[in-house]
């Protein structure tokens, strides 16, 4: 789903997750590996089709606001992974059901048609760098302007 489809508080949906990822690492001094089935450039480097790893300006931005390192991996890359370095034993018939599901999200666009994020009423999200998103999907950013969307 492209962002101009996103309605509402789901537009900063990512960026969301993302701050919280980063606000979580730096207080509690731990290093983040994030698994998703959101293999979007929004997470991923991508060029000519294929996925080449995680965005540099993640890595590098994380690094910067935590003192962490940061890693992200589709769940299916993961879950291979894991069988080579960590000793798992995830049947390869799993881990292609798994790559599976994603390709066919993918292909219907459905790995994001199904997200929502909920604010509670009379609840504002402060984002630092960014500004506040409240349950009515109004943004007050840090310049000061104000955006609605619904």
């Amino acid at each position: 789903m492209d962002v101009k489809d996103k309605k509402g508080i789901a537009v900063y949906s990512d960026l969301l997750i993302w701050k919280e990822i980063v606000k979580k690492s730096r207080t509690e001094k731990k290093h983040v590996i994030l698994v998703t089935g959101d293999v979007k450039e929004d997470w991923f480097l991508k060029s000519r089709g294929k996925t080449l790893g995680p965005r540099p300006e993640l890595i590098q931005e994380f690094k910067k606001e935590t003192a962490q390192i940061f890693y992200v991996y589709p769940t299916d890359q993961f879950l291979e992974f894991s069988n080579s370095y960590l000793k798992s034993n995830i049947e390869q018939k799993i881990i292609d059901e798994v790559g599976q599901v994603l390709t066919e999200q993918k292909n219907n666009n459905d790995s994001e048609a199904t997200e929502d994020v909920y604010i509670p009423e009379n609840t504002t999200i402060s984002i630092p760098n960014f500004g506040e998103i409240n349950n009515s999907g109004n943004v007050q950013s840090d310049n000061q302007t104000e955006q609605t969307f619904h």
